[in-house]
């Protein structure tokens, strides 16, 4: 939960840097106060548990062991990359060395190269068609379930001018989430509604929506002006930040929604920006 919070810390942090002064100010207020109304509503209703960063570079923490002692069910993690490249690599041996930890844990690793096996991402994808998967990702799988990682999300990064570097490993933390995703018999699902200029899922919560997708949440858009209804699966409902009113029509399903069993919803509003006169 400690960690939850700090990355929680340093997305508000990324944020407020790149806000000016002025009215800006009162959108970076509103933000503040929405993640933590948010957060805190996230983890009462979810009980969401993280603590998956260990000091050792190498060697897997405490709660990930838990948590592969755990699974009974066969587990692969795809490394879609020329195995006999990596070690040239000094950031994908760190990434191969991590994986030889959870090979102990009954987890198999297979690295294998697109180009020279040009079938594997299709035997990969199995039903999941629609699933991106390209050279260069790492994709868990357990049974038909699959989680696509890209390789960028393996790592904590920072930006000097124009460079980017790498400041930490975060990979631990993202192919733990993954397991738990591939193995979960439910995976709740949040939706987030767009159609009236809410906050960008993709971009403004990119950071809350990585950290809950480690946690073994999925999370996805819904536009209630075109969907018959609040989808049957979610979990929770969150319109963040709608900078139009929402019509009759929507509104009317989300309370069929609540009305329903559907008991949680997350509103988020921005404050008036009233130029007033003391």
């Amino acid at each position: 939960m400690n960690n939850f919070m700090k990355s929680l810390r340093n997305f508000i942090k990324r944020k407020s840097r790149s806000l000016k002064y002025g009215s800006n100010s009162i959108i970076l207020i509103a933000v503040v106060l929405a993640i933590a109304v948010f957060t805190n509503l996230i983890v009462g209703m979810l009980d969401i548990e993280w603590d998956l960063t260990p000091n050792k570079v190498f060697t897997i923490g405490e709660t990930t062991k838990n948590i592969l002692k755990e699974i009974d069910k066969d587990v692969t993690i795809y490394a879609l990359y020329d195995e006999g490249k990596v070690e040239s690599d000094e950031e994908l041996m760190k990434i191969a060395k991590l994986l030889d930890q959870y090979e102990d844990y009954g987890v198999e690793v297979k690295f294998v190269d697109p180009d020279r096996d040009p079938t594997i991402i299709n035997k990969i994808k199995g039903d999941n068609l629609l699933k991106d998967i390209s050279k260069g990702d790492f994709v868990a799988k357990c049974g038909d379930k699959i989680r696509v990682i890209d390789y960028n999300e393996l790592f904590e990064y920072e930006y000097d001018f124009y460079y980017r570097y790498v400041a930490g490993l975060k990979a631990e933390q993202v192919f733990t989430g993954a397991i738990k995703y591939v193995t979960s018999d439910n995976t709740p699902v949040i939706y987030f509604t767009e159609g009236h200029g809410e906050r960008s899922l993709t971009s403004y919560f990119s950071a809350l929506k990585e950290i809950l997708e480690r946690n073994n949440y999925e999370v996805k858009t819904v536009n209630l002006a075109t969907a018959a209804k609040v989808p049957e699966d979610t979990s929770i409902l969150v319109i963040a930040g709608p900078q139009s009113d929402l019509t009759l029509s929507e509104k009317e399903k989300i309370r069929e929604y609540l009305e329903n069993g559907g008991a949680n919803a997350v509103f988020l509003f921005d404050p008036l920006n009233i130029d007033e006169k003391f």
